[in-house]
């Protein structure tokens, strides 16, 4: 039997990645006897409902993943820190 711990990760991880069909069957098991599980879920849900709604509606630019959506002084800082692996310079 899987712990409430355990049972929150798996559904936060079903949220972005598929989970194998043993662990889906588990956690179903697990959430049909525990209703502080089963209210995470559903409040996970909840969530991951008014982010898409909210992105939705969001201006193009401000969406995730916009170039838009940073300055070029923040892009270019961090292109530094990933192609460099530093920290980046403190702003002035």
């Amino acid at each position: 039997m899987l712990t409430c711990k355990t049972v929150s990760r798996k559904v936060s991880a079903a949220m972005d990645e598929p989970i194998t069909l043993a662990d889906r069957l588990r956690v179903r098991m697990h959430l049909l006897m525990c209703p502080a599980c089963r209210r995470f879920e559903q409040q996970m849900e909840i969530l991951r409902v008014a982010i898409r709604s909210l992105w939705k509606e969001a201006p193009v630019e401000q969406q995730p993943g916009s170039d838009a959506a940073l300055s070029a002084e923040a892009s270019s800082r961090i292109k530094q820190v990933l192609d460099q692996g530093a920290p980046p310079e403190p702003l002035d």
